[in-house]
Protein backbone atom coordinates (compact mmCIF):
# COMPACT_ATOMS: atom_id res chain seq x y z
CA UNK A 1 0.00 0.00 0.00
CA UNK A 2 1.39 3.70 -0.91
CA UNK A 3 1.40 6.06 1.80
CA UNK A 4 1.50 9.58 2.02
CA UNK A 5 5.38 10.95 2.63
CA UNK A 6 4.45 12.62 5.94
CA UNK A 7 3.42 8.94 7.53
CA UNK A 8 7.18 8.90 8.23
CA UNK A 9 7.44 11.90 10.20
CA UNK A 10 4.88 10.77 13.12
CA UNK A 11 7.10 9.37 16.26
CA UNK A 12 6.41 5.64 16.61
CA UNK A 13 5.60 4.33 20.23
CA UNK A 14 7.08 1.19 21.48
CA UNK A 15 6.46 -0.01 24.11
CA UNK A 16 6.81 -3.50 26.30
CA UNK A 17 3.97 -5.51 27.17
CA UNK A 18 4.40 -8.46 30.04
CA UNK A 19 1.29 -10.64 28.97
CA UNK A 20 3.20 -10.32 25.48
CA UNK A 21 6.05 -11.69 27.12
CA UNK A 22 4.13 -14.44 28.87
CA UNK A 23 2.36 -15.75 25.61
CA UNK A 24 5.50 -15.24 23.44
CA UNK A 25 3.50 -12.72 21.01
CA UNK A 26 6.08 -10.62 20.20
CA UNK A 27 10.50 -10.72 21.05
CA UNK A 28 10.67 -9.55 24.49
CA UNK A 29 7.42 -8.16 24.55
CA UNK A 30 8.65 -5.31 22.47
CA UNK A 31 5.53 -3.41 20.72
CA UNK A 32 6.10 -0.70 17.85
CA UNK A 33 2.84 0.93 16.47
CA UNK A 34 3.60 3.33 13.34
CA UNK A 35 1.03 5.57 12.36
CA UNK A 36 0.72 3.57 9.58
CA UNK A 37 -0.77 0.70 11.89
CA UNK A 38 -2.78 3.28 13.65
CA UNK A 39 -4.31 4.20 10.51
CA UNK A 40 -4.76 0.72 9.85
CA UNK A 41 -6.23 -0.04 12.93
CA UNK A 42 -8.66 2.72 13.26
CA UNK A 43 -9.44 3.03 9.47
CA UNK A 44 -8.90 6.45 9.27
CA UNK A 45 -5.86 9.21 9.82
CA UNK A 46 -7.99 12.14 10.66
CA UNK A 47 -6.74 13.71 14.28
CA UNK A 48 -4.25 10.60 15.08
CA UNK A 49 -1.26 12.42 14.17
CA UNK A 50 -1.67 14.72 16.82
CA UNK A 51 -3.13 12.17 19.39
CA UNK A 52 0.02 10.25 19.16
CA UNK A 53 1.83 13.66 19.84
CA UNK A 54 -0.34 14.13 23.05
CA UNK A 55 0.08 10.31 24.20
CA UNK A 56 4.04 10.85 24.08
CA UNK A 57 3.89 14.29 25.70
CA UNK A 58 1.19 12.67 28.36
CA UNK A 59 3.66 9.77 29.45
CA UNK A 60 6.88 11.72 29.31
CA UNK A 61 8.59 10.03 26.54
CA UNK A 62 10.63 11.33 23.61
CA UNK A 63 9.01 9.64 20.25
Amino acid sequence: MDLPDFFADVPTITMRDPVAVFLDAWERGVIAYTYADVVKLAGHSIAIRDRIILICRQIEVSC
